[in-house]
């Protein structure tokens, strides 16, 4: 972080080098210094993703839902960094879900997978398989179903790894 604070003091400001110090901020749990640089980002570049994005997260992070919500909201609406795109996503799906919309939730999770496949889908999975609708669990039931007479028809076996 020392490095580009060093940077910021000696060049003229760029959006980028204060969201990489928002970033150091935000991963030491300093929320409000996090929340200062995003916002000296966006003011520099008010269409970079990643400045609404990581500042969504330090709102989130610091219990303010509402200013949270807002930037996810606005990052999800630029054109730019995906993966900052799926990153305002899942924070606002953290954030809908400890509020109780479990909707709205899982929308979010699933349109942060689709956006960035590098989200882990057992991210996601906490969402589906906990609050999965009757249709989506008769699925999963119909095929396991279908997997089990398989196996009980062909008389099939697992066999465990060699090692």
């Amino acid at each position: 972080m020392q490095d580009y604070q060093t940077y910021l003091d000696l060049v003229p400001a760029k959006a980028d080098a204060y969201r990489m110090l928002g970033l150091g901020y935000l991963k030491s749990h300093m929320y409000e210094r996090a929340i200062y640089n995003f916002t000296q980002a966006i003011k520099i570049d008010p269409q970079l993703t990643g400045g609404y994005a990581y500042r969504a997260e330090a709102y989130r992070l610091s219990g303010n839902d509402e200013k949270a919500i807002r930037d996810a909201t606005t990052a999800t609406k630029l054109r730019g960094d995906l993966r900052a795109q799926a990153d305002a996503y899942k924070t606002r799906a953290k954030i809908y879900r400890r509020l109780g919309s479990v909707e709205l939730a899982v929308a979010d999770s699933r349109a942060a997978m689709r956006i960035d496949p590098r989200v882990p889908r057992f991210w996601g999975r906490r969402y589906f398989y906990k609050y999965a609708s009757p249709e989506e669990l008769s699925k999963a039931g119909l095929i396991a179903l279908i997997a089990i007479a398989l196996i009980l028809i062909f008389k099939l076996t697992i066999k465990p790894p060699q090692k």
